[in-house]
């Protein structure tokens, strides 16, 4: 007999820039996740090696120019910082990253997730562990989104997901 799915959003695997930090009790009394649209710095991974030698020259070439202009301006806006590109598995109420470190089952983590659009969106979302597996060389956390709100949800499931998971598909990290 086919059980019926329960989950009121699906669930989609993208990579996207993600960083995370453990929220302190203290902190966890106000938590309101927020979209905020400051200028960043994504380290993407390095572009692949090209067949044309000299059109992968060039464009070697502005990605350098690229850097250092973004470096110029991460220096005078101070607040720009750099995320990593991260797997995730991700519905309207919750998400799975994968982490380095285990935390406990009622942590808090804030995530600060980076929506790939013009212009750049910087969502802070709030997560309850709920669920921590351990992995060869990690651990798979499950989180269930707390201080979420209508803007911030209507982000994450506007945001095209199936364009991004294209390029976990090229990734063998989940």
């Amino acid at each position: 007999m086919k059980t019926q799915n329960s989950r009121k959003y699906s669930r989609v695997n993208t990579y996207l820039p993600l960083e995370t930090r453990l929220v302190s009790p203290e902190e966890q009394e106000d938590l309101n996740a927020h979209v905020s649209k400051v200028g960043i710095v994504i380290d993407a991974e390095t572009p692949p090696e090209m067949k044309d030698k000299a059109l992968g020259e060039w464009l070697n070439i502005l990605n350098d120019k690229m850097d250092f202009i973004i470096s110029v301006l991460s220096s005078a806006y101070g607040s720009i910082s750099s995320i990593a590109f991260e797997p995730l598995n991700m519905s309207g109420n919750g998400m799975r990253i994968a982490s380095n470190k285990s935390y406990d089952i009622g942590s808090v983590l804030e995530i600060k997730l980076v929506l790939s659009v013009q212009p750049y969106k910087i969502l802070y979302l709030y997560g309850e562990v709920i669920r921590v597996d351990p992995t060869t060389n990690s651990f798979n956390i499950a989180l269930k989104f707390v201080g979420m709100n209508d803007e911030v949800r209507n982000e994450l499931l506007s945001f095209d997901f199936k364009k991004h998971g294209r390029i976990l598909k090229t990734k063998n990290r989940w």
